[in-house]
């Protein structure tokens, strides 16, 4: 998935310092309600979300395994704007741009890596951007079934007309989205997409920890210095050596 990231800088995951601390969840709970009326309390979170921004870690995982860890930084505004950005020792080696007329990445000079994988690199991370502005803005209202009570989970389903099956779990106790999952007719995950370790950020709760893994490797977001619709001027505008891919 993310050879061309690898090849800047070759970390074993196991050989980072600075392990990342357990987080313990300080957020509201509520009590037992039915699942249209949770549904309705975490709209109305959404609602009030014009922007979130936040900086961190991004730590991307090829098939083989190989990790590289970089500081990173991104700025959310559902429905459709979003912008990551990671740099290592000063030096940009993504930065991904959404918005409504398409996706636009960042192409490093010829030398600094392969271009084609750098493209379908970005462009996973850009699906996974998109799911994550979908949950932020609470879009579920494609789901086509029932919500399915496992436990402390509400589970909301659905599936297309090509065999494709989209999962939502939502905690019941803390009204957050904890996983995303794409399955298609054989079997195969597309898109698992983790999110957790929230955090109280105004009137909303907001995930700081976000993994997103498919077959061809995996994007984990470890953010901090969260902010709540306070988002740079600017930050929507691919950068001038963005390509669009889409």
């Amino acid at each position: 998935m993310i050879r061309v990231f690898v090849t800047l800088i070759l970390l074993p995951i196991a050989a980072l310092p600075g392990c990342r601390k357990s987080h313990v969840e300080t957020i509201p709970q509520y009590s037992p309600m039915l699942s249209g009326a949770a549904l309705g309390i975490m709209r109305q979170r959404a609602a009030s979300i014009e922007s979130v921004r936040g900086s961190g870690t991004i730590t991307l995982t090829d098939q083989r395994g190989n990790s590289a860890r970089l500081d990173g930084a991104f700025v959310l505004a559902p429905p459709d704007r979003a912008r990551v950005r990671a740099w290592k020792f000063g030096q940009a080696v993504l930065d991904v741009t959404r918005t409504a007329d398409g996706v636009w990445i960042y192409l490093p000079r010829e030398k600094d890596g392969d271009a084609s994988d750098l493209r379908a690199a970005a462009g996973r991370a850009s699906d996974a951007i998109s799911q994550w502005l979908d949950l932020v803005a609470m879009r579920l209202a494609a789901f086509d079934r029932p919500a399915e009570v496992v436990g402390d989970t509400w589970i909301y389903s659905s599936t297309d007309a090509d065999g494709n099956t989209t999962r939502c779990q939502i905690d019941r106790a803390t009204l957050t989205v904890r996983k995303f999952s794409i399955v298609d007719a054989g079997g195969v995950e597309h898109l698992k997409l983790t999110l957790g370790e929230y955090e109280t950020l105004g009137d909303v709760v907001w995930p700081t920890r976000m993994e997103a893994i498919s077959p061809n490797g995996e994007i984990l977001i470890e953010s901090s210095d969260l902010g709540l619709n306070d988002g740079p001027e600017g930050a929507f505008v691919p950068p001038s050596r963005g390509v669009k891919v889409r």
